[in-house]
Formats: structure tokens, sequence, C-alpha cells
């Protein structure tokens, strides 16, 4: 996992690099700026749910706090600054849970064995079954075999 370089800075080196690929995913014509529809889809894409109208103040804002004015196009500095601004807003136990609801993808309010499986699976990973029960018996504090919401959090928070 990526650590932050210096405290100022919001992002990982990782989301960093992951808010670079989503910003070039839209920016289609390599103009180095993308429009509104492109941004608000971006924005999306990556976890964030805002109106377009709330979109559209974070650019006016931003490029007005660095002396620029908005021209209809969001630059990558523009977009990071952004990105910057939202993740210092997120919830970050809302933001874990979910993350847990992808792994729990049964709705039992656990994640199984199965559930880390199918996970793994989909991402292209290959994880044997002794690998997986591993994982679990190391996180599964009450020892029922799962990891619930409160393991998941305690795992995560750790992790940070």
């Amino acid at each position: 996992m990526a650590t932050h370089t210096t405290t100022d800075e919001i992002l990982t080196d990782d989301e960093r690099s992951d808010t670079k690929e989503a910003f070039d995913l839209f920016d289609t014509s390599r103009r180095g700026s993308i429009d509104m529809h492109a941004f608000d889809v971006a924005l999306k894409a990556m976890g964030f749910e805002l109106t377009s109208e709330e979109a559209e103040t974070y650019v006016v804002n931003v490029t007005e706090a660095n002396l620029t004015s908005f021209d209809g196009r969001v630059t990558f500095p523009t977009f990071l600054e952004i990105i910057k601004q939202l993740t210092a807003k997120r919830d970050p136990v809302q933001h874990l849970l979910k993350a847990f609801n992808l792994f729990d993808s049964d709705g039992t309010g656990k994640i199984s064995t199965r559930n880390i499986a199918s996970v793994a699976k989909k991402l292209g990973e290959t994880l044997s079954q002794s690998e997986i029960e591993a994982m679990v018996n190391e996180f599964d504090r009450d020892q029922d075999g799962y990891i619930d919401r409160k393991e998941f959090l305690y795992i995560m928070q750790q992790l940070h």
C-alpha cells in the first residue's frame, strides 16, 4: 500500500496514478483537458456522486483560485485539485463500507471464503482455498469463520 509522501498531500501515489488514468481515459482527443460532460462521468467513475451544478462549482472555484478563468474545459491540474478536495471530504468509514459491500456480494453482512474467492476471480487473481482460508483466519477476530463489518473496518483502519 502506498503511503503519503508528505503530510500535506491528500492522495497516495496510487490514488494520484488512478486519478491520472481516469483523466486520460476521458481526454480522448489528448488536448490536456476534458469537457464538463466527461468531467461529470469521470467523477462518477471515481466514486464521487455530484450533480452537474456541484461539479461546475468546484471547477469554477479551483480555476478562480488559480487566477485563471473557466473556459468550459477541465485541465488535469484542476481535476487533480478537485479530486484532492473531494477525497478530503470523504467519510472514510462510509468509503470502507462500500468496499466491504463489494466483497459481501450476497448481502449477508459477512465476508466468507466464497466471497473472497469470487472477488479474486473477478480480479484475475488465483488464490488457493488454503490461502483464502488463511486470510479469513488471520482477520476473523471472533473466530466465527467470517469477516464481519466491524472486523473489516478494524483491518482496513490498521492499514492506514
